[in-house]
């Protein structure tokens, strides 16, 4: 917790840039993988206590808006006039990203294959967590009489990634063979 305190003391000081910016406007945050707890954070690859003390740096060193359960993530959502922002967390709840790809050895050859399967999540992770933040999500979108509603992450939603991933994979083996890593916390790395 000491490291997370840290980084908030660093990173918003008076001697540090981002104060001019925060004299001027007001601010919502969402932390991602880096600032969770590492490159590629997901609930399954830390230790629950290391993802708390990210929640807990986020509830008492950075100012917010109230958080519909804050022992198991940051999202919220707040209204800046006829329009309602809803900060997702999807980092404490997140499946690993290799879940979503599987290899087949052929001979001397691996390849790689993304088909992610159907209990892959990006919001509810793992339900012995909770798994109330995709029921939380929707019920306020619902729910909301905003004009405007805007869902905010700090990893994008998408599909055309999706086009991509597929095209390095299409390219294994061939003269221009990506290189596949699975990388640290679960991600997998195409080079």
């Amino acid at each position: 917790y000491a490291n997370v305190q840290e980084t908030y003391r660093t990173r918003y000081l008076v001697d540090y840039p981002m104060i001019q910016l925060l004299r001027r406007m007001p601010m919502a945050y969402q932390y991602d993988d880096h600032d969770l707890v590492n490159d590629n954070a997901d609930h399954f690859s830390y230790p629950w206590a290391a993802l708390q003390n990210s929640i807990r740096g986020y509830r008492y060193l950075f100012p917010g808006y109230t958080l519909p359960n804050p022992d198991a993530g940051i999202w919220h959502s707040f209204r800046c006039g006829d329009a309602e922002i809803f900060m997702v967390d999807n980092r404490t709840q997140r499946s690993p990203n290799i879940m979503g790809f599987s290899y087949y050895v052929l001979g001397s050859e691996t390849t790689w294959v993304f088909n992610p399967p159907a209990d892959k999540r990006m919001l509810d992770g793992d339900p012995a967590v909770t798994d109330d933040q995709m029921e939380w999500l929707l019920n306020a979108l619902s729910n909301s009489t905003a004009q405007w509603k805007f869902i905010s992450t700090g990893t994008m939603f998408n599909p055309g990634v999706r086009a991509v991933i597929e095209m390095a994979l299409m390219l294994q083996h061939s003269a221009y063979d990506p290189i596949i890593i699975p990388g640290e916390g679960g991600d997998v790395r195409i080079l």
